[in-house]
């Protein structure tokens, strides 16, 4: 921005009509975003709260003395429900040397949100929205005239009530509310009850023991993270990896530690991508690295290092709803001895060049629901319909599976999920949590390994399973009589049932099969 603009202050608006959202973690991400985000282009800025209901007092006292600490300034000011209240907060900064930052208060924005729309502005003077996550939620936000779609907008004072918006930029913020679609199989939001899956002594006792010490977990200590979410990263994506932190920086549960894992990279870059998230999500990320080995390298180094009862994977490249964390746990607490799965939707995403010469990503499709809402270990068998991102293993149950298996260089998330659910059964959460990206171009793990890789560690799952007594859930035995019938129905073995000549000769085999059964006494 040039020196000119310099001289300019930035005031950040935001109306409250209840105090459903977490005032205190809302105002310190903001507080610091605005502080971070406008060091580099040197303009003040200050807070304002319009609120139709009350807020906690000491949260409001505390975050107006953390923004004078940060150079800044928060006010908060009690305003009346009608349809006026958002003019009326507004109206003492209309001034043409002041920008206003319109966000909504269930949102949180980082300090990059800043310093980009600061810079896009700049480049073209007219509103600049930031872009919801995890996808576009097309809710309406309360405060935002007629930027409904948007979390935050920046604008000239003189310009907040214009419907043009020049540029979206990605990734900025983060609505801190659930998935806007939930898959229609089921209303309620209780997991489904799991009976104990295993009826061998060994399985039993490991069902026991992984029960107990995620039960100890859960109570040892206040301080203890529930939730270790495992993420690894080559930074390839740098870009989808700050979505991926902001949507846990939106969590509604904070009850997480993150472990970010390098894979044969250096951690300086991804070091400054945590520096640019809140405090207390920087206070709950340990950076490690992993050297050398297969994508299961990096997780096994994380497992290791986990303390929460309950372990996620969330890839460097997905994103998840801001309940993510809660889902799990409500579903944890309720069976902790049982693996825990949610939906997964999946987007195709495409790399693309983002304002500012960024290398960034853009949607180019809907998202879909394709993977079945209820876990079934039979149909898992043949291909996996459960994205890393879906399931939480007890962290006990890792350590007794060995870990991820680093022989193989793909479908090591299916292998662990595979021999997890063999023996501690699944938990099935009805609702819609993540999305898997699916990238069309700049390469993913389908993709980098030709079709003979894929081929082999299928292959070499499945012959591992096959070294274990499999214990299927209840109804298993009915879905595997459909899937044999659909073999039949379509094989070359009906076609001989059908013939004339079978029915033919069904004398001569009924006298064939008598004459075995005498032999055989």
């Amino acid at each position: 921005m040039d020196s000119s603009r310099h001289n300019r202050t930035l005031v950040a608006l935001s109306l409250r009509r209840d105090d459903g959202v977490d005032f205190a973690r809302w105002c310190a991400a903001l507080i610091y975003a605005l502080n971070v985000g406008t060091q580099e282009v040197g303009v003040r800025w200050r807070i304002k709260v319009g609120c139709t209901a009350s807020l906690p007092a000491h949260e409001v006292t505390a975050a107006t003395e953390d923004a004078r600490s940060s150079g800044g300034s928060l006010s908060v000011v009690d305003l009346d429900t009608g349809d006026d209240a958002w003019a009326s907060l507004s109206a003492d900064v209309i001034d043409n040397d002041t920008l206003v930052l319109a966000v909504a208060p269930d949102a949180l924005i980082l300090a990059s949100t800043v310093t980009r729309l600061l810079t896009a502005y700049e480049r073209t003077p007219v509103a600049v929205a930031a872009r919801t996550l995890p996808f576009d939620n097309k809710s309406t936000h309360e405060g935002l005239l007629e930027f409904a779609d948007v979390p935050c907008v920046l604008a000239a004072a003189e310009e907040l009530a214009s419907t043009r918006v020049s540029a979206v930029i990605h990734p900025e913020a983060v609505v801190m509310c659930d998935v806007a679609r939930e898959p229609g199989h089921r209303a309620d939001s209780v997991p489904a009850a799991v009976p104990k899956t295993s009826l061998l002594e060994r399985a039993v006792h490991l069902v026991d023991e992984v029960a107990a010490d995620a039960i100890g977990s859960t109570i040892s200590s206040s301080t203890q993270p529930l939730l270790s979410v495992v993420m690894r990263t080559q930074l390839h994506r740098p870009e989808a990896l700050r979505e991926a932190l902001l949507c846990l920086a939106g969590q509604t549960d904070d009850r997480f530690e993150l472990l970010l894992v390098g894979h044969d990279i250096e951690l300086v870059d991804v070091e400054n991508l945590v520096t640019e998230q809140p405090e207390w999500l920087r206070q709950r990320t340990r950076l490690m690295v992993a050297s050398g080995g297969t994508r299961a390298r990096p997780l096994n180094v994380g497992f290791g290092a986990a303390l929460g009862s309950h372990v996620a994977v969330l890839d460097d490249d997905d994103v998840v709803a801001s309940r993510w964390v809660e889902r799990f746990l409500t579903a944890a607490e309720a069976a902790p001895g049982s693996l825990v799965r949610a939906v997964v939707g999946v987007q195709q995403v495409a790399m693309a060049d983002w304002p500012g010469a960024v290398t960034g990503h853009a949607t180019i499709s809907e998202v879909t629901c394709p993977y079945p809402p209820i876990f079934d270990l039979a149909d898992h068998l043949r291909v996996n319909m459960t994205p890393f991102m879906a399931i939480a293993f007890p962290r006990v149950a890792l350590a007794r599976l060995g870990g991820a298996d680093e022989t193989l260089e793909v479908c090591e998330d299916w292998d662990l999920i595979l021999r997890g659910a063999a023996l501690l059964g699944v938990v099935d959460i009805p609702h819609l949590t993540a999305i898997y990206r699916r990238w069309v171009s700049g390469g993913d793990s389908y993709s980098v390994h030709d079709e003979a890789r894929w081929g082999r560690d299928m292959q070499a799952v499945r012959s591992k399973l096959d070294g274990m007594p499999l214990v299927l859930p209840p109804g298993s035995a009915l879905a595997l009589a459909a899937m044999s019938q659909s073999r039949f129905d379509s094989g070359e073995l009906a076609e001989v049932y059908r013939s004339t000549s079978w029915r033919v000769t069904s004398p001569l085999r009924a006298i064939g099969d008598a004459v075995q059964r005498v032999r055989r006494r």
